[in-house]
């Protein structure tokens, strides 16, 4: 468990030591790895310490003979080799970064030759639905943004080092690789789940539609066959079993979905119940799905990064705090005070975005939509739903209780993205 408590305004960066990291990573972590080489990158110091600003530049522009590169690297160069020959290809021998020329080789298994876009694309696929953290893959190995992301927030914690996912989050604080998690004990769910995607990891992340039919309905006995107990969370006396929720009439709903993984790694992790609260069909199906679509989309439409908060509050009619008393409970325990088999199920669900720009400008849009059964599945009805159901940032974090994107640059001037996901959302 992380308890995060930085100050408003983020202090000067300074370095965690990688000792320190190690304890809260894992000493032969994919991550520990990552650091060690970044802290031997040329034009840093190395003293056995890093920052989360040295990973960020180490990784986004890799040294030469890097052993670790982002997505945002391979898909410079993955659209460099499309610019060329789309049928004959590029010589891998007129490659002149190592790197490069190492994946390259890799992916014509190791003959030479000319290397297409499309070669490459299919190299990456293969390799990024394996997870290389279980099963080492040959360097340079494609380290997500999603990753990175997260791996950076952890590094910030010490720093106090500008930070998007930053919230001010107190009480337990998951770190599952891919994303991070504000849990609610009592409840036995996320208070929120925050991750990253970039337009470069849907770019040359593997696209298994056979992983994304299996998952569109999360009450099928093959999908809910995937769900699985977090086991720190279990362990704590405070974790929720995936079969609690069967017969509930309500769905194992995603606050990271499936679809938004960057790798394997993600795709797994996206079904601890760390990452699932109790939704209506009528929302996880319909409303919900249409929402993650249209922020995926717009990813894709505006080359953004995206950090994005997913998250449940438990209001009444009138939008105050639901008492104790009143909230809905599922599970074997759902009428037994205090019970240990037991799950609530929140009033509401929201998602907050942040979209930062290629050219570097943030926009942000948030919406809180009720999780009840009466929801419209039309197509016309769920636009105007999502319409209605905007809200600004200052107005979540008054309702929740934290403090969302609260690193980014002036933030009070933020521009609003909402028409954007109006325009994606009614296609």
């Amino acid at each position: 468990m992380t308890t995060i408590n930085r100050p408003d305004s983020a202090a000067a960066a300074v370095t965690a030591n990688l000792s320190d990291l190690a304890k809260k990573l894992g000493a032969d972590s994919a991550e520990m790895e990552i650091l060690r080489e970044d802290d031997n990158e040329p034009g840093f110091p190395n003293n056995n310490a890093i920052s989360a600003a040295e990973v960020d530049a180490a990784t986004a522009n890799p040294p030469p003979d890097a052993n670790f590169v982002s997505s945002k690297a391979v898909d410079t160069f993955v659209k460099k080799l499309g610019a060329g020959n789309a049928n004959t290809g590029t010589p891998i021998n007129s490659l002149t970064i190592p790197w490069q020329k190492q994946l390259a080789l890799h992916a014509a298994n190791g003959k030479g030759g000319n290397i297409t876009q499309a070669e490459l694309l299919d190299y990456l696929h293969d390799t990024l639905d394996h997870d290389w953290t279980a099963n080492p893959a040959d360097p340079p190995r494609v380290v997500p943004d999603q990753r990175l992301a997260v791996l950076k927030d952890e590094i910030a914690d010490i720093t106090h080092e500008s930070d998007l996912m930053a919230t001010g989050a107190t009480g337990r604080v998951l770190d599952r690789g891919s994303y991070k998690v504000a849990y609610d004990d009592e409840h036995r769910i996320p208070r929120y789940v925050i991750d990253t995607l970039s337009a470069e990891d849907m770019a040359v992340r593997p696209i298994d539609s056979r992983r994304m039919a299996d998952e569109t309905d999360s009450t099928s006995e093959k999908s809910a066959g995937k769900f699985v107990p977090d086991p720190e969370l279990m362990a704590a006396g405070v974790g929720a079993d995936p079969s609690w929720l069967n017969g509930s009439g309500y769905d194992r709903g995603h606050h990271m979905p499936y679809q938004d993984y960057a790798d394997v790694h993600a795709a797994d992790k996206s079904f601890l119940m760390c990452n699932i609260s109790p939704q209506t069909p009528e929302n996880n199906q319909h409303v919900w799905v249409t929402l993650e679509e249209g922020v995926r989309k717009l990813i894709g439409q505006t080359g953004a990064t995206a950090t994005i908060i997913t998250g449940n509050v438990f209001l009444d009619s009138k939008g105050n705090p639901l008492p104790e008393d009143e909230v809905t409970w599922i599970g074997p325990d759902k009428h037994v005070p205090n019970g240990k088999r037991r799950l609530a199920v929140p009033t509401h669900w929201y998602k907050a975005v942040l979209l930062q720009m290629p050219d570097g400008k943030y926009k942000t849009f948030a919406y809180l939509i009720p999780n009840t059964h009466d929801l419209p599945t039309d197509k016309s009805g769920m636009a105007a739903l999502l319409k209605n159901s905007e809200i600004s940032i200052d107005a979540l974090d008054h309702i929740v209780g934290d403090k969302f994107f609260r690193d980014v640059p002036n933030r009070a001037s933020l521009v609003s993205q909402a028409n954007g996901m109006e325009s994606v959302t009614q296609e």
